[in-house]
């Protein structure tokens, strides 16, 4: 449930406070100075989260202060890891093996919820209105999904996401366009998943020049709504090929969520596009190209992909593996090992490796001939 910022203290007065964040997004977003001016001091315990993904152990030294702190609401503060561990740990605490439960996605009886507030500071991932939590066991990337990982409430303050770096921003932007992206194409997409994608899209490509040059309030309520939107499209129909591909290359090359999953996204959309005749039955592939033929204003696959690349090249976010030194023909029976291959079987086509190699592989424009070479 979305609730205003202006409200929030009705949600949190007399209540012990849980905040996790971390410390630079919590600072330099502006949501320090705005959230603690709402809180006692005895009743708020407030966590900086120290990895940049979320991981198995830090998450576990959250559910131990959690087990002593007993706060009555867990506040999310700051971008995708602080908002994946507020989201498990509401519904994690007291539990015992933790480790095999998020490893083979079990069920459990939830003993108690604590209620959790998100508030993001970046506007990407749309995971306030999601059921999705991730957490990296060992370099492997493990997605607990439950209705009741689903935050109890959020609240978008546009503001914050303004005062994010340039690559923060231009990630964030990458990821939503790319989560909406892989939604629209999903095996799982249904009418209404298909709707939350367009609308997201149709914001994202409309806003984002001056959400990035020029810190516009009301763009940025745009590119956050939008967000918003995509969050609520993958919440239903999930993402595929660029998001399964992507945790390698934010993993051992350090590069931001958005930026990795960005790799591909054109790879991914130009094998669909010529590979249509191999489509699922469950959707029509064609039909979807034509809706974002349409909302991009282009009319063929080779528009389609140099509109994204313009976004791409006026956001700064390199693709070149070279550039960004990363050694692809060395790496890339390493990426496919460990690439997700349930997160795979959501793509419209059903892929091999070989398949899956020359995506990646040949992931820029000028080398799109080779993707379909046998």
């Amino acid at each position: 449930m979305e609730i205003k910022f202006k409200n929030i203290q009705k949600k949190i007065i007399n209540k012990k406070i849980l905040i996790i964040t971390g410390q630079n997004s919590f600072k330099f977003s502006g949501a320090r100075d705005r959230i603690l001016k709402l809180l006692k001091k005895k009743d708020t315990y407030i966590y900086y989260k120290t990895r940049r993904q979320p991981e198995l152990r830090e998450f576990l030294r959250i559910q131990k202060i959690i087990n002593k702190f007993k706060p009555d609401m867990i506040l999310g503060i700051g971008g995708g890891t602080s908002i994946d561990y507020s989201k498990l740990s509401s519904v994690f605490f007291g539990q015992k093996n933790i480790k095999k439960i998020i490893e083979k996605n079990l069920t459990f009886k939830i003993k108690k919820k604590i209620p959790t507030l998100i508030i993001p500071t970046t506007a990407g991932t749309g995971a306030e209105v999601t059921k999705f939590g991730t957490i990296f066991i060992k370099n492997k990337k493990f997605s607990y999904s439950s209705n009741l990982v689903k935050p109890n409430y959020f609240s978008i303050v546009p503001e914050f996401s303004l005062k994010s770096s340039d690559y923060v921003k231009a990630s964030s932007l990458m990821d939503t366009i790319c989560q909406s992206t892989e939604s629209l194409f999903s095996v799982n997409s249904t009418k209404e998943s298909i709707k939350y994608s367009l609308r997201s899209l149709k914001l994202a490509f409309k806003n984002w020049r001056k959400y990035i040059r020029s810190n516009d309030k009301k763009s940025s309520i745009e590119i956050s709504r939008s967000s918003n939107f995509s969050g609520k499209a993958i919440n239903i129909a999930k993402t595929n090929g660029p998001h399964a591909v992507s945790y390698y290359f934010s993993t051992y090359y350090n590069l931001s969520h958005g930026h990795a999953v960005t790799l591909t996204i054109n790879s991914f959309l130009f094998f669909n596009f010529i590979n249509s005749k191999r489509a699922k039955k469950k959707i029509n592939i064609n039909n979807r190209f034509k809706k974002l033929f349409k909302i991009t204003k282009t009319n063929s696959i080779k528009d389609l992909n140099l509109f994204y690349q313009k976004i791409i090249d006026n956001l700064g976010l390199e693709i070149n593996f070279k550039k960004l030194n990363i050694n692809i023909k060395k790496e890339i029976q390493n990426i496919i090992n460990e690439t997700n291959l349930d997160r795979l079987k959501n793509n419209p086509i059903e892929l091999d490796k070989t398949d899956l190699y020359r995506i990646i592989q040949n992931n820029e424009i000028k080398n799109f001939s080779k993707i379909n070479k046998v």
